[in-house]
């Protein structure tokens, strides 16, 4: 059953991909959220039953605003189109839980299956960020959600223990990134988003792989010295510190804001972006620094092959950033 809600998804981003029109591209987003729930209900449990209502309502709220933005729209001319696109951009903010309007990813999270909790960050946001590429937006209310978002990420996981809160907090700042490069350039679009999921998806496959929940386990929990090492660059590189991969990305974003001549948006990237760079050091320092490592060999797993080999991917940062 799960490979035909995976097919709807797939069908759904196929669709919003190859449509020309708003209406095409709302009834892929529908599709998609309704290949996406059962993944959410995996677990019969309360919690994840829970967290797939707040789904679908917010969903359904995004998809009627977008729907009406739509509508109206076809019917407008002029300063009345204007506004009519500004419900469009609103309803994908919505989606895509970008701050303001991320107040239903957290309180959602918490329930879920670790690599559900990763396609809700990842799959689940690239039909909206294909509509912000086909479109053309107001910039003023984009630099608005951008800045929000950044700032919001930052904040939000500093006083946060728990590990999945604090990978959503992280989403919301990257997504703030990830509008900034709407202005600059499809392929830097790209590259910071397959980037960031790449990061993402070694992260939470050492979490799921040690059957961690909160904070304080990555200093407790009986750690190999190789799944502690995986774990401390991947954070470090998700975090964004030079000179991991996953600095690059921000690096060239920055670089093309400068050459745009935002200096001042580029300052409250870099003061946000450390926000989110501390909670990460915590964890990292968490996992690897402050505990007694258990120097051990354990039998290698598929798991534990593919985690490496996405930390060997984040130390590739460290090559790159000599040929600059």
């Amino acid at each position: 059953s799960f490979i035909l809600f995976s097919g709807m998804i797939a069908c759904s981003l196929i669709l919003v991909s190859c449509s020309s029109s708003l209406s095409m591209c709302w009834l892929g987003l529908e599709l998609n959220t309704l290949g996406f729930i059962p993944f959410i209900l995996k677990d019969n449990s309360k919690g994840p039953s829970e967290s797939s209502v707040k789904y679908f309502l917010t969903q359904a709220f995004a998809s009627s605003i977008l729907l009406l933005g739509i509508l109206s729209a076809s019917d407008s001319l002029g300063s009345e189109a204007e506004s009519m696109n500004l419900f469009v951009l609103l309803a994908l903010f919505v989606k895509l839980g970008v701050a303001p309007f991320h107040g239903w990813v957290p309180s959602m999270a918490e329930p879920l299956h670790w690599w559900v909790l990763f396609m809700l960050l990842t799959v689940q946001k690239v039909n909206p960020l294909i509509i912000f590429l086909s479109q053309s937006w107001m910039p003023k209310f984009m630099f608005i959600g951008v800045c929000f978002s950044v700032l919001v990420g930052g904040i939000g996981g500093i006083c946060e223990v728990r590990l999945r809160k604090i990978l959503v907090f992280s989403s919301i700042s990257h997504m703030g990134w990830v509008l900034a490069t709407l202005f600059l350039s499809t392929s830097l679009i790209v590259l910071y988003f397959v980037s960031y999921s790449l990061l993402l998806a070694a992260v939470v496959a050492v979490i799921c792989k040690l059957n961690l929940q909160h904070l304080v386990q990555m200093s407790s929990s009986n750690l190999s010295v190789g799944w502690g090492a995986a774990v401390f660059i991947n954070l470090l590189s998700l975090g964004g510190l030079p000179p991991f991969f996953g600095f690059l990305p921000k690096w060239m974003v920055l670089e093309m804001l400068v050459l745009e001549g935002l200096y001042s948006l580029v300052i409250f990237m870099i003061f946000s972006s450390l926000l989110v760079l501390y909670y990460y050091l915590r964890m990292a320092f968490s996992s690897f620094i402050l505990k007694k490592m258990n120097w051990t060999f354990e039998e290698v797993s598929y798991l534990g092959t593919w985690s490496t080999s996405l930390s060997l991917f984040s130390l590739g940062g460290l090559i790159v950033s000599f040929l600059f």
